[in-house]
């Protein structure tokens, strides 16, 4: 892969007349910018962050490089109590089903039972036992 103008893969050089950043071209002429870095997360998307001086640009490309973070994808909290699931689902679907009204009474059976748990507490086995 070809490096950029920095010598470093991902980090690159953006004009700007507002920027941070003073860089000596050539001929002993000033151009105001900033450093920037771009990254791919693992879900694809391609990433870019202004940086700063060169150095720290360097060195926040290689951690996002190892680290891969994304920015657009935010983990969700696993700790769903069923019986704030069951009453979310049954508010959402009171107009749209015509058998709500059994929807709710099975709805209560299971609060009555899983209510105060989890749903990484339920297990598919207890879930096959009850079943049967």
């Amino acid at each position: 892969m070809k490096l950029a103008k920095s010598g470093s893969r991902g980090v690159y050089w953006r004009s700007n007349e507002r920027g941070t950043q003073d860089r000596r071209l050539g001929h002993g002429c000033r151009e105001r910018g900033d450093w920037w870095i771009r990254w791919a997360c693992p879900h694809g998307h391609l990433h870019r962050a202004r940086i700063g001086p060169k150095s720290l640009a360097r060195g926040e490309s290689e951690r996002h490089r190892i680290e891969r973070p994304c920015l657009l994808r935010r983990s969700k909290p696993t700790a769903y109590l069923l019986a704030d699931v069951i009453s979310e689902y049954l508010a959402a679907s009171k107009g749209m089903k015509r058998s709500w009204k059994d929807d709710k009474r099975y709805a209560e059976a299971w609060k009555g039972r899983f209510g105060g748990r989890t749903l990484d507490e339920i297990t598919p086995a207890e879930l096959e036992r009850i079943r049967t």
